[in-house]
């Protein structure tokens, strides 16, 4: 059986696909997995969610290669300041916080995002250790 439908098609892709616009987001860290490189060494993956859509950071906090692992720590100290925690004791922590996430474009796939940084919300309360 035939359905009529008269639609006419939009002119314009809709949005929704793709990687998100360069720059800052307010966000909300909402996994962080243990994963596998390509290489086969572990790496922390992030997922953060955003008002616009879903960035991914990789931490290679146990890589080989030493300036890697460097990289890493530095991101994660900077999600550390950005919360307000001078220890970060497991991944939980990171869950369900408030942040703010630079986001650029990645130079070599330009169809993905990167995280270029981390900076504290605007609305982030302190964090207290027990």
């Amino acid at each position: 059986m035939m359905v009529s439908l008269n639609f006419e098609v939009e002119a314009e892709e809709p949005t929704g696909y793709g990687p998100l616009p360069a720059g800052e987001y307010d966000a909300e860290i909402v996994a962080a997995d243990v994963r596998q490189t390509k290489a086969g060494t572990d790496m922390l993956s992030l997922e953060i969610q955003t008002a616009k859509g879903k960035v991914w950071d990789n931490l290679n906090l146990w890589h080989s290669n030493p300036k890697a692992v460097e990289i890493a720590k530095e991101r994660l100290s900077a999600i550390g300041r950005a919360l307000n925690m001078p220890r970060i004791t497991d991944t939980d922590q990171l869950l369900a916080k408030r942040i703010k996430v630079r986001v650029g474009i990645q130079e070599r796939n330009p169809n993905y995002n990167e995280v270029l940084g981390y900076a504290a919300a605007s609305n982030v309360a302190p964090t207290v250790e027990p």
